[in-house]
């Protein structure tokens, strides 16, 4: 297969780079997981790195994309990153599993208890933001701190919000968009500082700096872990039996057996393609392992389509429609279409 030259790869990497800080905001290890560990092996500890409290060093590696890819990277493109929407801690097995709406628009169980849910007066806050499907991120990574002179690719996985969001917003300042290609490439040295919350410990990143490195050669390829290629992509069923602690074998009411119809808006990708707009789990032991390492992340809105806004208030917090727009936790809450609205008559007041 012959691949891209090196200024194509290059303007593919920067571009790359370039797209994931302009959707940053546009937006999880364990079970069946987000990743087929079964087709490395199975899981082994060994094979995921996990940072530590205090100053980390790391050479990103990027893999060749030789299939489908979640943002439609080429075949024969490197990538450095699966960017996925997951949903986590799903049933007693605590699996995770790849939010089927949010990723290929195709219908969710879990996102369709969380809009059930909220018709539910007796239904929390805390309980509807659950069930939001999280940003998550992995990469293949070379830890530079190893004591081993041959220390082997290993996989990293991590919170967009704590890590890849943060890290960005200094790429973009340092113009590094190929911080991660095998020649021009740079070492990534962070600050991870262990934090506690209500839901546990985590790390949070920065201090993020760049030092240039010695190139790779084409060979480093075949020791990266083909993420795009490991990304399981489970079914409906698979979904709602671990959702409702089920059999796959147990038969439910007809009214649960089924999948909600779901209607398609107007620039939405089809069901069987990804979704165009940005979005971004290994075995039972690193699920436990990492369970209590990150904070519930609050998913970021992103704007699916414009829509004239009404003059009353339609705010259903009771905040100012158009005036607060997402000026609140609660705004995450909110369905999408009256976010929508109510951010369109927050531009047009603004005189955008």
């Amino acid at each position: 297969m012959i691949g891209p030259s090196k200024e194509e790869r290059l303007e593919a990497a920067r571009r790359r780079t370039q797209e994931n800080i302009e959707n940053k905001n546009s937006f999880g290890v364990q079970g069946k997981g987000v990743l087929d560990l079964e087709k490395i092996g199975g899981y082994k500890k060994e094979i995921f790195y996990r940072p530590k409290a205090g100053m980390n060093h790391l050479d990103f590696i990027p893999y060749l994309v030789t299939g489908k890819h979640p943002q439609q990277v080429k075949v024969g493109y490197p990538d450095y990153i699966l960017d996925v929407r997951v949903h986590r801690f799903v049933g007693a097995s605590k699996s995770t599993y790849i939010c089927l709406e949010a990723m290929y628009g195709k219908p969710c169980p879990i996102c369709e208890a969380r809009e059930k849910m909220k018709s539910d007066p007796d239904a929390t806050d805390k309980e509807i933001k659950k069930l939001y499907p999280k940003r998550r991120c992995w990469y293949n990574v070379i830890d530079l701190d190893s004591k081993n002179p041959n220390q082997p690719v290993q996989i990293f996985e991590e919170s967009h919000y704590l890590f890849e969001g943060p890290m960005l917003e200094i790429i973009k300042v340092k113009n590094n968009y190929d911080f991660w290609d095998i020649e021009n490439g740079t070492s990534v040295e962070f600050l991870a500082t262990e934090k506690s919350s209500p839901e546990g410990k985590h790390f949070d990143y920065g201090q993020f700096y760049f030092e240039k490195r010695q190139p790779y050669g084409e060979d480093i390829y075949k020791e990266a872990y083909n993420l795009a290629d490991l990304l399981y992509i489970p079914s409906y069923e698979e979904v709602r039996n671990a959702y409702l602690g089920i059999d796959d074998d147990e038969e439910l009411p007809a009214e649960e057996a089924k999948p909600v119809e779901r209607t398609r808006s107007r620039g939405e990708a089809p069901a069987e393609e990804p979704a165009r707009t940005r979005s971004r789990g290994l075995g039972a032991e690193i699920a436990e392992e990492t369970k209590d390492q990150y904070k519930d992340e609050t998913p970021a809105r992103t704007r699916t389509r414009q829509v004239a806004a009404e003059p009353e208030n339609k705010c259903p917090f009771n905040l100012r429609f158009g005036v607060d727009s997402d000026s609140s936790k609660t705004c995450t809450q909110c369905d999408q279409k009256i976010w929508n609205e109510c951010a369109d008559e927050h531009d047009k007041l603004a005189g955008k």
